[in-house]
């Protein structure tokens, strides 16, 4: 008789233990779904909130489980923390290689703008028979002609003796000896002067005959200037510096002011704080390679402005007869 009350026991026993894991399994997987909660295996009554372990985990995906939580899930817990961190892992370094796609297309981007105009562009060195040396930019123009700042082509009463220019061609990155060039127009007033080639020379400033090279660089990258649209530039303007290897990089500034000139055309007021050399007759440009204007001091103002387009224009147009 005891035997098979023992027995029945046994088996009542064996049947709500039964229950316990169905009812437990569907509770353990809808947990495991939800963030891996803990297994105790009880009836899982409190199933439908997160553990704090679950909330930390998603926070830093490196907490440790309790201890006496570890022998029942920490696999699962553990096998899931390793996914949520490979997938935080994958989402960094997803958004890494976007911004690193971004930066470099806007390089790119840069570096094609660049190619339009850095190649235009001369270093003049300006000898004076005092033995002085100044030192500024120009801009290729069409027939062999560059544009440039009055003020860098006279000291104290005296006219230049030589003026030599460099330029830095698609060839080479180095700026070397182009030509010798000399004053074909200045207009004080504007601040603009006019340039024309008056010998090429070899690599090392030597005399020598225009040769195949030369005639490249005059023919492909000269620029025209345009007579603007009467509507406001872009505030961001971007200008040739040369690098300490001597070759040029791009800087930008951006434009603070617009001055109508009486003379036609328009001075932009730039930020001269971010100019370690206010270096006249530097061209500028706008983001797509267009010439904006160009460096120097116009008798409406005391100090250096950008000339526009505009007035350069006009200051050439000026010079009837020339072909620009």
């Amino acid at each position: 008789m005891i035997k098979k009350i023992v027995l029945v026991m046994g088996v009542l026993l064996f049947s709500f233990a039964s229950e316990d894991v169905e009812l437990d399994a569907p509770g353990l997987e809808k947990s495991l779904q939800k963030g891996g909660q803990k297994n105790t295996g009880k009836l899982h009554k409190n199933r439908s909130q997160k553990s704090p372990y679950d909330t930390q985990l998603e926070k830093d995906d490196s907490d440790e489980l309790d201890a006496s939580d570890e022998a029942a899930n920490s696999d699962d817990l553990d096998t899931e923390g390793q996914q949520n961190v490979e997938a935080s892992s994958l989402d960094g370094l997803e958004n890494f290689f976007i911004e690193n796609q971004k930066i470099l297309k806007e390089r790119q981007e840069a570096r094609a703008s660049l190619q339009k105009w850095v190649h235009s562009i001369g270093v003049l060195n300006v000898y004076f028979d005092n033995g002085t040396l100044q030192y500024g930019y120009g801009v290729l123009l069409k027939n062999g002609r560059f544009l440039t700042s009055s003020e860098i082509l006279h000291n104290f009463g005296k006219y230049p003796r030589k003026i030599q220019l460099r330029m830095q061609d698609d060839s080479a990155q180095v700026l070397i000896c182009i030509a010798d060039l000399q004053i074909e127009a200045i207009d004080n007033t504007t601040g603009l002067a006019l340039l024309r080639t008056q010998g090429f020379t070899d690599d090392y400033c030597k005399v020598r005959t225009e040769s195949f090279y030369h005639k490249r660089i005059y023919d492909l990258f000269y620029l025209t200037p345009q007579k603007l649209p009467p509507k406001a530039p872009e505030t961001m303007l971007y200008y040739p510096k040369v690098s300490k290897q001597y070759y040029f990089g791009v800087l930008q500034n951006e434009i603070l002011s617009t001055q109508e000139l009486e003379t036609g055309g328009a001075a932009y007021q730039i930020d001269d704080k971010k100019m370690n050399k206010m270096i006249l007759g530097r061209p500028f440009f706008d983001k797509d390679g267009a010439f904006v204007g160009i460096f120097t001091i116009h008798a409406d103002n005391a100090m250096p402005v950008v000339l526009d387009s505009t007035a350069v224009f006009l200051f050439l147009q000026n010079l009837r007869g020339k072909d620009f």
